[in-house]
């Protein structure tokens, strides 16, 4: 399912599973700055990578004497389960909590959000995961996006 955001400038799609941004189109010109995701080279466009980026060796860790499987990236990117959780005319905010499946593969607790705001010709984006009372992981600034016209 995709999802879609806009403003006088821009026009957001947003795919659902794993929140990841499909699409910015210019209402102007009508250009499209997103790669295509062509299955023929890589098939994704901007992917939601948590709680790791890359691999573990065997795809494994242990914790607590417990052995744990964490395929690459994490478990966002793919996960039909992040859902979306706000939307207005111009934002789209998604999440994912702690659940009995996600124990299964990671063993904290945790609350993840990433939300898309477009302001002008200006993409915010802004994921939140919150790993434990004491640990809060933001990414914001450089995952700003702004669009010029092409000259």
């Amino acid at each position: 399912m995709k999802h879609y955001a806009r403003n006088s400038e821009l026009e957001i799609a947003v795919r659902q599973p794993g929140a990841e941004l499909l699409s910015i189109k210019s209402l102007k010109s009508g250009i499209e700055y997103m790669w295509s995701g062509d299955p023929a080279v890589w098939n994704s466009t901007a992917p939601n990578l948590f709680p790791i980026v890359g691999g573990l060796r065997d795809n494994t860790f242990i914790w607590k004497a417990e052995k744990y499987i964490l395929q690459k990236h994490g478990f966002i990117r793919e996960n039909p389960a992040v859902s979306l959780t706000g939307i207005t005319a111009d934002s789209l905010t998604f999440g994912l909590t702690t659940s009995k499946e996600t124990l299964k593969i990671y063993p904290f607790e945790f609350e993840f959000s990433i939300r898309y705001e477009l302001d002008g010709t200006k993409i915010r984006v802004r994921k939140v995961a919150k790993l434990s009372p004491k640990i809060i992981v933001q990414e914001s600034g450089p995952q700003n996006i702004t669009l010029s016209p092409p000259t």
